[in-house]
């Protein structure tokens, strides 16, 4: 597959991982151990996934990427609050903010660069996106 027509693994859910593999004729539990690389490991290649065999690595590399991202800039606050300026694999650099650890809310979603007068870039959803976090250090 090209490289532009690869999906990002990490937009998989466990299911659709253990789906992935059923699919292509191994086991479901491959799932399961790509998704510990991914989630629990913060793994940003393939081949660094050194208990599956290079040719299941291989399968991986054949059909998805790894977008990692990258913190820019961290700031935190006096109240708990935590700011991130993330740089995305496309370069893009948006705002993330962990915020009031009591009610367990993260919301992020503000691009940082080519902001209109408003501070958004032209065509953005101003609306934040919020859901759970993990919990507080």
């Amino acid at each position: 597959m090209k490289p532009e027509t690869k999906k990002d693994i990490r937009s998989l859910s466990l299911e659709d991982l253990r789906l992935f593999f059923t699919e292509n004729h191994d086991q479901a539990f491959r799932g399961n151990q790509v998704y510990q690389w991914l989630w629990q490991k913060g793994i940003h290649n393939f081949e660094g996934m050194t208990n599956l065999s290079k040719s299941t690595r291989s399968l991986l590399e054949t059909h998805f990427v790894i977008n990692h991202i990258d913190i820019d800039q961290l700031q935190k606050s006096n109240d708990g609050t935590i700011k991130n300026a993330v740089k995305l694999h496309d370069n893009l650099v948006v705002e993330s903010r962990v915020e009031d650890w009591d009610m367990n809310q993260v919301t992020s979603g503000t691009p940082l660069n080519n902001r209109d007068e408003d501070g958004f870039p032209e065509g953005f959803n101003k609306n934040h996106q919020t859901w759970p976090s993990p919990k507080a250090p």
